[in-house]
């Protein structure tokens, strides 16, 4: 069911508009959703953007630039990253978890760091119905966050970023 309304809420990327759509249309999907349902949204969007914390996927994060402020990702950008990357649909996500390096065919990668909007949706429906009274992540169970996995990379470190993500690199 979750991956089943981020694919059909999504219009496909094919212009830098698309995301705007997309979250549109996901807000209205979700505005017909019970208060329960958007805290299971909630809570298994962040419990998939947990479980992909590792630094082989933030590398790539780091070298596809932000459409304003360049390359880097920071903390909370990775956040979000993992957040858009996650309303690409379960193919996209799949496929760039397992080979990060793969970023590089996802169109308009850049907008992926712009994606707290997806997990937010549902909170921001919730806080409209109860007036701000609580918001989802006071309420939705969610597990500890564990330490980013894998190989801690330096950020000016440009010969690991070019063998470990050639295409990303290439871009």
């Amino acid at each position: 069911e979750f991956w089943k309304l981020l694919e059909s809420t999504s219009p496909g990327y094919l212009t830098e508009k698309s995301i705007e759509t997309h979250i549109d249309n996901l807000y209205t999907a979700l505005s017909n959703y019970s208060d329960e349902e958007l805290i299971e949204y909630y809570s298994i969007y962040y419990k998939i953007i947990d479980s992909v914390n590792s630094h082989e996927l933030w590398g790539a994060a780091w070298i596809v630039p932000h459409k304003i402020y360049g390359p880097g990702c920071g903390d909370e950008e990775f956040v979000e990253f993992r957040a858009g990357l996650i309303s690409r649909g379960k193919d996209t996500f799949v496929r760039v978890t397992q080979n990060p390096d793969l970023l590089a065919d996802v169109p308009f990668a850049e907008l992926l760091k712009s994606g707290y909007t997806f997990v937010f949706a549902a909170d921001s429906i919730y806080q409209q119905r109860h007036e701000d009274e609580m918001s989802l992540g006071e309420i939705a169970p969610r597990e500890p966050v564990l330490p980013t996995t894998g190989y801690r990379w330096e950020e000016n470190d440009f010969n690991y970023f070019r063998k470990t993500y050639p295409k990303c690199y290439a871009k």
